[in-house]
């Protein structure tokens, strides 16, 4: 599994004296990854949530690393082999519309 979280800076106007938060193109956005995002989830103190607010993206990919009884009899049959072959696989993203603290 693969978490990506794009959380909205919201410091715009620190770094462009010109910019506003609802301008179109000129938000700007830093990465919090996989390993970062179940640190804040396994940690006690923090409620083992990771909070987002509105305006941050969310982008989750999720592939099947073991090997169902179809794909063994498959592979076996036709010889099909690799370590990157996968038969089940979802991706899904969204954005947070509203912060419901």
């Amino acid at each position: 599994m693969e978490i990506e979280a794009k959380i909205l800076d919201e410091n715009v106007s620190v770094k462009y004296a010109q910019a506003e938060k609802t301008k179109i193109g000129e938000n700007i956005y830093y990465s919090i990854y996989t390993s970062q995002i179940e640190e804040e989830l396994n940690n006690e103190d923090a409620g083992n949530r990771y909070r987002l607010k509105e305006g941050d993206l969310i982008y989750v990919s999720v592939k099947n690393t073991n090997q169902t009884m179809s794909q063994i009899l498959r592979n076996f049959f036709y010889r099909v082999t690799g370590n990157d072959t996968y038969e089940i696989a979802a991706q899904n993203s969204g954005m947070v519309t509203t912060n419901g603290k």
